[in-house]
């Protein structure tokens, strides 16, 4: 229970905005992730406690960054975008820089 991170436990009502790509076929959700645990408070300490996920236009869940996981608030609403060249990628902040995750086309 010390090491539980929130991230296993995000809903609808902690939902604080969304990023729609420009083909509109992916959203990353961002979420506001709750004090459950040790470990989800030292993350809000840090100012990590944001958390995103990855939907298709179905609302079908295609990418989650590992549970523990967080981003500030800056983070998630400045930092979270889509870059579209030969292949499509989602790049979001990471704990050194950027990292990315490749869109199905």
């Amino acid at each position: 229970m010390v090491f539980l991170p929130s991230t296993l436990f995000v809903s609808d009502r902690d939902e604080v905005f969304s990023h729609i790509s420009p083909d509109k076929k992916f959203t990353a959700v961002v979420y506001r992730t709750k004090i459950i645990s040790p470990y989800s408070f030292y993350k809000l300490l840090q100012n990590e406690n944001y958390y995103f996920i990855l939907y298709d236009k179905n609302h079908c869940i295609i990418f989650k960054p590992s549970i523990f996981y967080g981003t500030s608030d800056l983070g998630a609403s400045d930092s979270i975008e889509y870059i579209y060249n030969e292949k499509h990628y989602l790049f979001y902040p990471g704990k050194n820089g950027y990292e990315s995750f490749e869109l199905n086309k």
